[in-house]
């Protein structure tokens, strides 16, 4: 978000600079026709009357400059920004956001808000209660793009999964955070519900077919439990190097023995 202010501003400050010389350029063009024959002037408008075409013509390249070269140093950044995300997906690190999901909020509002106003956008989140999903994220994502958002969240059925495997807490948090999420899409938001009998091999967020954050499940090996902790995300666009992730998200999101346990009528 910082890159794309000063970008902004960059480009406020290369469009002002060319306002500026137009106006000059009309200037000293105008103030040229104005000064008085050479028969009736001094030494000091003879002076300025010989420098003004040098300047007016200096203006003038200006304009034709930053109009020729503009598109075409935009058409290199385009080209250079396809080969980051080229080189994000050849690496397949994506863009690491190591604060579980809170490290993502503005990201993920970011990628929303760029997606045009008439579009309902889907978000599809794989969790183990989706408690912090909703809290760190959800929340101010559903209030701020009222009848945009279509929410499918997906966490652990605690009545049959085996609950040695987990820390003692997540069943209460998933059983409040289904009441909450309830009352925050409510007339705002399309939402379901769905509860699946074992705990994910990954957790993360889709959003639409085009944008995936991934996270991966640890163990406890003290407890014997998967490990309650922050997780590290990374964020994967959609290409021809990242089509297994997507695949492999889709896959364990439509996991077997899924129960609908609310819905909520979407925009």
């Amino acid at each position: 978000m910082r890159g794309q202010r000063e970008e902004e501003d960059e480009s406020a400050v290369e469009w002002l600079k060319l306002v500026l010389a137009v106006v000059t350029l009309v200037a000293l063009t105008v103030i040229y026709f104005l000064l008085p024959p050479p028969e009736e002037s001094g030494a000091g408008v003879d002076f300025l009357r010989a420098c003004l075409p040098n300047i007016i013509t200096a203006l003038v390249v200006f304009p034709v400059v930053f109009v020729v070269l503009r598109p075409i140093r935009h058409r290199d950044e385009d080209r250079l920004t396809r080969l980051i995300r080229n080189g994000i997906g050849a690496t397949e690190a994506g863009v690491v956001f190591p604060d579980d999901v809170s490290g993502t909020v503005d990201f993920v509002r970011e990628i929303v808000a760029k997606e045009p106003s008439q579009r309902v956008i889907d978000i599809e989140i794989l969790a183990f209660t989706g408690g912090t999903f909703t809290t760190a994220l959800l929340r101010d994502l559903v209030q701020q793009n009222p009848n945009r958002l279509n929410i499918t969240m997906r966490s652990i059925d605690f009545s049959l999964a085996d609950g040695s495997r987990f820390p003692a807490h997540w069943e209460r948090e998933e059983a409040e955070t289904v009441e909450r999420l309830k009352a925050l899409c409510r007339g705002k938001s399309g939402l379901q519900i769905w509860h699946y009998p074992s705990f994910p091999f990954l957790l993360g967020l889709a959003i639409g077919r085009s944008h995936l954050l991934v996270a991966f499940p640890c163990w406890d090996l003290a407890t014997g439990r998967l490990a309650d902790k922050s997780l590290e995300y990374r964020y994967f666009g959609r290409s021809s190097r990242t089509e297994h992730l997507f695949d492999l998200f889709e896959n364990w999101s439509r996991q077997p023995g899924q129960v609908l346990v609310h819905e909520e009528p979407g925009p």
